[in-house]
């Protein structure tokens, strides 16, 4: 009997474990965003811009791209595809954000 219970004890830290981790994951894609796009100069008030689109930026030149892009290789980091038009990044033209 007491070999079932070490078995569950394992198991069931072991997903324990997994679950904090798949959180944390998700906590990080969802909240990591607005800092990253703060510190490129974008603007955490987008309620009267209508529907803005988040493009990624190429540390290597000055283009910006939809996050599949197959050019993009170096992601500097994301920010709105307007604050990237006003900061002078021009879009890639294989995936035409």
């Amino acid at each position: 009997m007491k070999t079932h219970k070490r078995i569950f004890t394992f198991w069931g830290s072991f997903i324990v474990i997994i679950v904090i981790g798949v959180l944390a994951v998700w906590f990080y894609i969802n909240y990591h965003g607005s800092s990253v796009s703060a510190s490129h100069g974008g603007s955490s008030d987008r309620s009267g811009s209508g529907v803005t689109k988040i493009v990624y930026i190429d540390s290597r030149n000055d283009l910006y791209h939809v996050q599949n892009c197959k050019v993009l290789m170096q992601k500097e980091g994301f920010i709105y595809q307007e604050d990237a038009v006003s900061r002078g990044y021009k879009p890639c033209k294989k995936c035409k954000p």
